[in-house]
């Protein structure tokens, strides 16, 4: 079957655009115009029973493996590719999606909606109205005798054309809007900016480095490239984030932010599910733009990419360089088709061999990939799948099976910990606290521990027990700020002094660092489980404190898991524990015997930031002659510019002043 009147898209068309301009050059020019072009020449093409999704979408187009094999001989015909990469915002989505959020959205283009497939044609659309930038408009008409819609301009949270430097315009019907016609010139109305002119058309060309060079990661990669830049800026990585909302505020950011920051923040930081603008606030304010922060993402992806060739080495051949979206030819069939790499890893395999499985047998093959992978479906007489048992408790639950896949909803039984390991994560060595009982409610872990010290139980959730690990029968008793002094003193040593002292665990206290003259202000467990300056701390990677744990006790250590920042280690003599890597680094460097580390052969010195050894440079530099020159320093390109914020954050926080063209000298601490 062939289209009428077909011509290739322009090359950075949005989808739905190509289709408008289609429907129209073959006489499609009525009431969705663009539904009733691809009811007639996309939807008639599936086998029949395919579900094609009846709602209108600007963004995407289902069944694109079967639709581009049907029109492959058409040479105007775009690729799956091509229409993936650059006539949708799908990759430009990738770095704020999970793996398997990625493989849930490619599955929806990719696949025909039947069988297990059939539940995804409802979904959220990720465009909800039709932007244009009248500059481009007039570019593309005169250019190429009528205008399109820019996939670009499409983009989450883009309001300005970062070509002009201009807002853009919101087209205001919702049917036929064919860009050339005049009742859809006439409906186009502003955007409505959020932020300062300046702001918004950082965020658009952030944006759209998103999609003119995507990058190959996920949302945890891009966590992980947040707070390191955050340690590069100077912020602190622990709620409320020192000056980082305030200086967010000043460049313009307020509003999109919105109320409670430091909360949306925060989740934004440690969770799978964030605000979506409030993670692309992030990334525009910390990195200088798209190519500061694609550079920090080389370090990323070569594990990923080695993990996949070892998984499909016996299976499939590869027939398309690795990347977003890779073509694989199966070795039993020999069929091709498209697919994200990750799908693999999940349970996906050959469309053509799949259509011998039925689809109980697709979905347990999915589900072995599902937490601890003891997940099967059930299904009623007729064959009809009508929820998920988890064989490791037996409990059924309604819920979709691909939805359970995709969004990791594990039974709640999975977090569910044996005695022994909830007895590791409390104390170990059993000397202080011993682990009486143990219930699970949901996620929420309530254990019951008794104190040997005090010879009293309590009862407490395990996590926030983790976090404050104390009494709560004898220690708002016994806990004066004498003994705080004492227990920071044993903990540090002289580094540190209390100027605010302790009063209760709901009042702050402020600890002053001795070798930098910097005031820590916080809440007197943080401090006790392993806080410390705010400004010479630095931010250490799970490598780097495994090395200062064998180091510290001449043993091989392995880190088993680690969940945000805390790590579960394994020692050489077979124990485990399960600590925040402040809390591991505070047991390791601290000068008094170490009770989670009773073995310990050495002490281990204090990492120092760059930032913090940069301000001890100016500091011995103004002793010795009275200021520092940035000249001094010979870095090049982004380590200079890292370099240079390290300078910007010292002087807006009071540490340094600067005296001239790149001079500046150290403020006395009071």
């Amino acid at each position: 079957m062939y289209i009428p009147v077909c011509f290739k898209p322009e090359a950075d068309e949005l989808l739905y655009s190509w289709l408008l301009r289609l429907a129209q050059a073959n006489g499609f020019c009525g009431y969705n115009a663009e539904y009733s072009f691809t009811d007639y020449y996309m939807k008639k093409i599936l086998p029949q029973h395919v579900c094609y999704a009846n709602a209108r979408h600007l963004d995407y187009m289902p069944a694109l493996e079967t639709v581009c094999s049907r029109y492959k001989e058409m040479k105007c015909f775009p690729t799956l590719e091509t229409i993936v990469s650059r006539m949708t915002p799908l990759y430009a989505w990738f770095p704020l999606l999970p793996w398997r959020q990625q493989v849930k959205r490619s599955e929806l283009l990719f696949r025909d909606r039947i069988g297990i497939y059939e539940s995804l044609c409802d979904r959220v659309a990720d465009i909800h109205e039709l932007k244009v930038c009248p500059e481009c408009m007039k570019e593309d008409q005169r250019n190429r005798g009528e205008a399109y819609y820019h996939t670009w301009h499409h983009l989450p949270e883009v309001r300005g054309c970062t070509k002009h430097k201009i807002p853009l315009m919101k087209v205001g019907i919702k049917n036929n809007e064919y860009l050339n016609r005049k009742e859809v010139i006439s409906a186009l109305e502003p955007v409505r900016m959020r932020a300062p002119e300046q702001t918004e058309l950082k965020i658009s060309g952030f944006m759209k480095g998103m999609y003119d060079e995507p990058v190959n990661i996920d949302w945890s990669i891009t966590q992980l490239l947040l707070l390191e830049r955050m340690e590069e800026r100077g912020y602190p990585l622990i709620k409320p984030f020192g000056n980082l909302v305030s200086d967010m505020k000043d460049a313009g950011y307020g509003e999109l932010l919105g109320d409670k920051p430091e909360s949306k923040i925060s989740v934004c930081l440690n969770s799978r599910k964030m605000s979506v603008t409030v993670g692309i606030c992030l990334l525009s304010f910390l990195f200088e733009d798209y190519a500061d922060f694609q550079q920090k993402t080389k370090n990323y992806g070569e594990g990923w990419e080695k993990n996949f060739r070892e998984g499909i080495k016996y299976s499939y051949e590869l027939r398309s360089p690795f990347g977003q979206t890779v073509l694989l030819k199966c070795r039993k069939c020999g069929y091709e088709f498209h697919t994200h790499p990750y799908a693999i890893l999940m349970g996906s395999g050959c469309p053509e061999c799949e259509k011998q499985l039925s689809e109980e047998q697709l979905l347990n093959r999915r589900l072995r990939f599902l937490g601890d992978g003891q997940y099967e479906v059930i299904t009623d007489e007729a064959g009809k799948v009508e929820g998920v048992l988890h064989k490791t408790c037996g409990k059924i639950r309604k819920i979709n099976a691909l939805t359970a896949v995709y969004e990791e909803k594990e039974c709640v039984c999975g977090f569910r910990l044996s005695e022994e390991e909830i007895q590791n994560r409390i104390d170990p060595t059993k000397s202080k606290y011993t682990l009486i009982q143990y219930g699970n409610r949901k996620t929420t872990q309530n254990v019951i521990i008794y104190h040997k010290e005090c010879g009293r139980t309590f009862k407490i959730g395990l996590v926030k027990f983790e976090k404050a690990p104390y009494c709560r029968c004898c220690f708002p008793q016994k806990h004066t700020a004498e003994i705080f002094e004492k227990r920071i003193q044993e903990l540090t040593g002289d580094e540190y002094e209390v100027i605010l002292p302790f009063v209760s665990q709901k009042e702050k206290v402020k600890l002053r660092h001795k070798l930098c003259g910097t005031v820590t202000s916080g809440y007197p467990v943080e401090f006790l489980n392993g806080r410390r300056c705010d400004l010479c701390t630095p931010l250490l990677s799970e490598k780097r404190v495994a090395d200062m744990i064998n180091e510290a006790i001449g043993g091989v250590c392995k880190v088993e898991n680690k969940e945000q920042s805390v790590m579960t280690v394994r020692k050489p003599d077979g124990t485990t524990f399960r600590k925040t890597a402040k809390y591991i680094v505070q047991e390791c460097t601290r000068p008094t015997p170490s009770e989670l580390f009773p073995e310990r052969v050495k002490i281990m010195p204090q990492f120092v930031s760059e930032k913090g050894k940069l301000y001890l440079e100016i500091c011995d530099a103004t002793t010795k002659n009275g200021k520092w020159k940035l000249a001094s320093r010979h870095e090049q390109g982004k380590e200079r510019i890292i370099i240079k914020n390290y300078i910007h954050w010292l002087v807006k926080n009071g540490y340094v002043e600067h005296i001239g063209s790149g001079i500046y000298r150290s403020i006395e601490k009071e």
